[in-house]
């Protein structure tokens, strides 16, 4: 089962990819602190620059950026240094592009930390028991 939102998350990550090459964009998946983001930025490379003079929607300075953050359940758009000039119908396949990232994400995430807890439990189970001590009473002292 876990294989399957493996694949599903793979799949959204192409999917971005592809978005990110058709419309000279590059992106990164922050998923390694909280809140998790997605942040997309013009293509910096020689070819992202020639694709953005073709681009009719207008001009993306370098230090442009979209982020998709979710927090607490919520999505959140945060557009960084005057942000990107899309299309309403880019920006929306690019939403719900992160939004199936992000809950794909989730599952993983969930079943690797119940994997990591059976695994857990498999160790703590499968460890001799502690010996038990009897115990002595105090000591005397031989003044």
């Amino acid at each position: 089962m876990a294989q399957i939102e493996y694949n599903q998350l793979s799949a959204q990550l192409a999917k971005l990819g592809e978005l990110r090459k058709d419309n000279g964009f590059q992106y990164r998946f922050e998923k390694d602190r909280y809140p998790i983001r997605i942040v997309i930025t013009p293509d910096g490379s020689m070819d992202g620059q020639m694709s953005m003079l073709d681009n009719p929607v207008g001009h993306n300075s370098l230090g442009a950026a979209l982020e998709f953050v979710f927090a607490d359940g919520d999505l959140y758009l945060n557009p960084k240094g005057g942000g990107l000039s899309l299309t309403k119908s880019l920006q929306n396949k690019l939403r719900g592009v992160a939004e199936k990232i992000y809950f794909c994400y989730l599952q993983c995430f969930f079943i690797d930390t119940l994997q990591a807890r059976k695994m857990q439990q498999i160790v703590e189970d499968a460890a001799p028991p502690e010996p038990e001590f009897e115990e002595i009473g105090e000591r005397e002292s031989l003044e």
